[in-house]
């Protein structure tokens, strides 16, 4: 054997104990047969956080090129709405808050409340015209 091919087979022995990384195809070494290798810094780490580098590049592209288009809700159809605390308000194509539906809650209660007073109030002075007559 000569020392052409001798150095050649050596050489191969080298790139061939090198694995890589089934996506990123980023170089690394199996400790257990590589451990007297000498390291090399700019294949093993620079070239490596190279790739890294460049395919969170591409995903943070990627990302930034999604377009979700959700449509607007309707009264049939499900989709987006903007909410709103208003309690006077007529349109349909806005969602009530909690704080309004507490709101018109609270509202109606105190109306209920002043109706249930206003009854008791008019039947109290219908009862005392029909007890006394006519005042």
């Amino acid at each position: 054997m000569s020392w052409r091919t001798f150095h050649y087979l050596n050489l191969q022995e080298v790139y061939s104990v090198a694995s890589s990384t089934p996506n990123l195809n980023l170089l690394k070494k199996n400790p257990a047969t590589d451990g007297n290798d000498t390291f090399n810094i700019d294949t093993m780490l620079n070239q490596n956080w190279d790739k890294i580098d460049g395919a969170i590049g591409k995903v943070q592209t990627d990302l930034g090129n999604i377009k979700i288009d959700i449509p607007d809700a309707t009264l049939t159809s499900k989709g987006k709405v903007q909410l709103s605390s208003s309690t006077s308000g007529t349109s349909e194509s806005l969602a009530a808050t909690e704080k309004a539906v507490k709101d018109a809650y609270d509202r109606g209660s105190a109306g209920v409340m002043a109706a249930g007073a206003a009854e008791t109030n008019a039947k109290n002075y219908t009862d005392q015209v029909n007890r006394w007559g006519a005042l």
